[in-house]
């Protein structure tokens, strides 16, 4: 007899967790089906309400972390910030903007390092390039 399975899961996002893994997982497995609806996705709320729910946020928690929890619960953000992060709106403006991306290594110069030893939190590492074209190559 054959069987088939499902299964259907509503989680909450927060940063690379267990429901991040579990997602890429699936997206690697031809014989899975996954899908991330967000808020907009579905049209459950008008973009009134949205902007309404990203304003309550904003009040309650402050208007950095309120975009960020607004962003995870309602947009399935999975890079919303973790209370007490720095650069959050920043990071979030230059990832709207398309301003996050990769860039090539350029073999022919040095790769340098700057370093965060994330005393009591997270190490941070920035890897950048001078390529003498008026601006590093990050």
């Amino acid at each position: 007899m054959k069987t088939k399975a499902g299964l259907h899961s509503l989680q909450r996002r927060a940063g690379n967790n267990h429901c991040k893994r579990m997602l890429d997982s699936a997206r690697k497995n031809e014989k899975w089906f996954s899908e991330v609806l967000s808020a907009r996705d579905t049209g459950v709320f008008s973009e009134e309400k949205l902007r309404e729910a990203e304003q309550e946020y904003k009040d309650e928690f402050g208007a950095d972390f309120g975009r960020a929890m607004f962003r995870q619960e309602y947009l399935c953000s999975f890079d919303a910030a973790i209370l007490g992060a720095y650069y959050t709106g920043e990071l979030d403006v230059m990832r709207d903007e398309g301003r996050l991306c990769r860039v090539p290594r350029d073999k022919g110069h040095k790769v340098h390092t700057a370093w965060d030893l994330g005393i009591g939190d997270t190490t941070a590492i920035t890897f950048f390039q001078d390529v003498g074209k008026g601006a590093p190559n990050y």
